[in-house]
């Protein structure tokens, strides 16, 4: 009898809706926010890779970029690229002193920033096809002398946005055919020790993604912006500390732990179109 009655039912054809189904709006997606992510996923398209020869990798960047490397230098070399790791812990790319807004600057920030046209120096010598950029310091206002340089007031963001393009000069010249991948941080989640994201913290990786994409719109040619939010923290604040099943930051929110790194590890190499291994 039942085997009768599916299939007097599939003659039948489907059900009409009922009438509340019928009245129920249909979801629209809002024209600006389909248009952001169209220009996400353009930002984010394949650099150039080198057909005839191992694809050489650069990262660079602070502590976080430092607790990726070494699960990404592990799955670029399975892939057949060849990886350097040039991490600064502390130490953001740019220059000026980091500061929090309430004036705090961390006592090594001097240190770090008389480093840094060294370091660019370094990394500029460094043969490289893809350099990924990975520097949470880099989003936090900034001491320039008598100045204070906030990329969350418009033209802290333009000023922001014009340091961040010196250094792709520096990195990548015109002409070397290198390309800059920028890794927009995304929102900490909660950690066992920090507890709950700040607000300011919270705003302070919107703005850093904010500036990051106005380097790359305007430079697509040498940049490229990957956001690192879109599997870590896909549906915004507040980012979920374990995904799919791994716990993939550390006890600051921030950090990546040995699991995490090497979950996203893969996602960050297919994103630049680099084949995974046979």
């Amino acid at each position: 009898m039942i085997a009768v009655a599916l299939a007097l039912a599939l003659l039948a054809g489907p059900v009409a809706p009922s009438p509340a189904e019928e009245s129920a709006p249909v979801p629209v997606v809002e024209p600006v926010l389909a248009a952001r992510v169209d220009e996400l996923r353009h930002l984010a398209a394949p650099p150039p890779l080198p057909g005839d020869r191992p694809p050489r990798l650069l990262l660079t960047g602070d502590s976080v970029s430092q607790t990726l490397a070494p699960a990404l230098a592990a799955e670029a070399r399975r892939r057949g690229a060849q990886v350097t790791i040039n991490t600064r812990p502390g130490c953001g790319l740019l220059p000026g002193l980091p500061m929090t807004r309430d004036g705090f600057i961390p006592p090594w920030a001097r240190g770090c920033s008389n480093e840094v046209p060294a370091w660019r120096g370094l990394l500029a010598s460094t043969p490289a096809d893809v350099v990924f950029v990975l520097s949470t310091w880099d989003g936090s206002p900034r001491a320039m002398g008598e100045s204070v340089i906030d990329p969350a007031s418009l033209v802290g963001h333009h000023a922001t946005a014009q340091m961040v393009h010196s250094l792709v000069d520096d990195i990548a010249p015109v002409g070397s055919g290198r390309t800059v991948v920028f890794l927009a941080e995304s929102i900490p989640t909660r950690g066992a020790t920090s507890g709950d994201p700040s607000a300011i913290r919270i705003a302070e990786a919107r703005h850093h993604r904010a500036v990051l994409r106005t380097v790359a719109r305007a430079d697509f040619a040498r940049v490229r912006l990957v956001d690192l939010g879109q599997w870590l923290c896909p549906t915004g604040h507040p980012c979920p500390e374990i995904v799919e099943g791994v716990q993939v930051r550390g006890e600051d929110g921030g950090h990546f732990t040995p699991q995490g790194a090497a979950w996203i590890a893969p996602r960050l190499l297919d994103a630049i179109g680099l084949p995974a291994a046979a």
